[in-house]
């Protein structure tokens, strides 16, 4: 095994201070450092309670999105997987949403771990369904993918039958959280970082036997990995992470396919580097990309999603032309 690239993790988590640094500037108000710490001014609880749990949500999100693009790459073999099109994300987002459009209907008030709940029960009933399919009938990667696709259809089919019959004062909110958003990540940012940093040191843990997992199973069994117990709990690791994901800022795309990418061609395979490079970098991205969200039209919050569909769709597009996989 590897030791890290200590220079490498340096240089991504300075990018990532700085993106954070300046992610917390943002705004209409201007901020001085001096009336920050006067719990009495505004400036104060605009940076506290707005700013502050923004970008470290923007920070969870991103993590998240680029160690579960990581991780699936690797345990599938193939470098599209990533949880959007494999139907993890998707899943999550349809019990999301199931359960603020029944809590709305019945009148209910949905607290944050609520949502998050249903966000990872969807997550891990998707994983589960499409292992114990490949499992069952010896499908490779990419039938799994189209099973991740055709299930994204349903999921997406089961997501508009949720928008037709939500009542019509949570629609606007459900749209612009389905097209990826912080602005409801406030006051869940908390709740879900003890669970975050939780998963991040169970896959630190199993995370010295991706190296092997990537040359294959046989190779993995002959190194005495025992593959079907680290694969099953790495799926639940991209799970419980995809879950978190959804439950924070909806459905983001691009994020867990794109990172992973870009590192890759950069640093190489190495598979404990590809992984904290794509959280770490995962998260400066979606601190860029929600800062253009903020600024790009003035006084308009557009959603994470476009910006991220919007720039990365282009740059994946260029990197396939100039480096094809056949």
């Amino acid at each position: 095994m590897q030791p890290l690239n200590c220079m490498r993790l340096g240089g991504a988590t300075l990018i990532l201070l700085v993106a954070f640094a300046v992610h917390l500037q943002i705004g209409q108000m201007s901020l001085s450092w001096h009336a920050l710490f006067d719990s009495s001014t505004l400036a104060h609880q605009v940076f506290f309670e707005l700013r502050l749990p923004r970008a470290l949500a923007a920070i969870l999100v991103g993590a998240s999105l680029g160690a579960s693009g990581s991780i699936l790459q690797t345990v599938l073999h193939n470098p599209l997987a990533e949880p959007g099109l494999l139907g993890i994300s998707s899943g999550a987002s349809l019990a999301a949403v199931l359960a603020i459009v029944l809590s709305a209907l019945l009148g209910w008030s949905l607290p944050v771990w609520g949502i998050t709940l249903a966000a990872f029960v969807g997550a891990v009933v998707i994983a589960l369904l499409l292992f114990s399919l490949a499992r069952r009938y010896q499908f490779g990667s990419a039938t799994l993918l189209l099973f991740g696709v055709v299930i994204g259809i349903i999921t997406g089919a089961g997501i508009t039958w949720c928008l037709y019959f939500s009542p019509d004062q949570n629609l606007r909110q459900l749209l612009f959280w389905l097209m990826g958003s912080l602005s409801f990540a406030h006051g869940q940012v908390y709740h879900l970082g003890p669970l975050f940093l939780l998963v991040l040191i169970l896959l630190g843990y199993d995370s010295r036997y991706l190296n092997w997992l990537l040359l294959g199973d046989r190779y993995a069994f002959s190194a005495g990995v025992d593959i079907h117990r680290v694969r099953p709990r790495l799926i639940l690791w991209v799970s419980l992470l995809s879950a978190i994901s959804v439950a924070c800022a909806g459905s983001i795309s691009f994020i867990g396919l794109l990172v992973p990418h870009v590192i890759r061609r950069i640093y190489g395979d190495e598979q404990r580097q590809l992984l904290w490079l794509s959280a770490i970098l995962g998260a400066a991205v979606v601190l860029i990309a929600d800062g253009l969200a903020l600024t790009i039209i003035p006084g308009q919050e557009l959603p994470i999603g476009v910006i991220s569909a919007t720039i990365g769709g282009p740059i994946l597009f260029v990197l396939l032309l100039r480096h094809p996989y056949d």
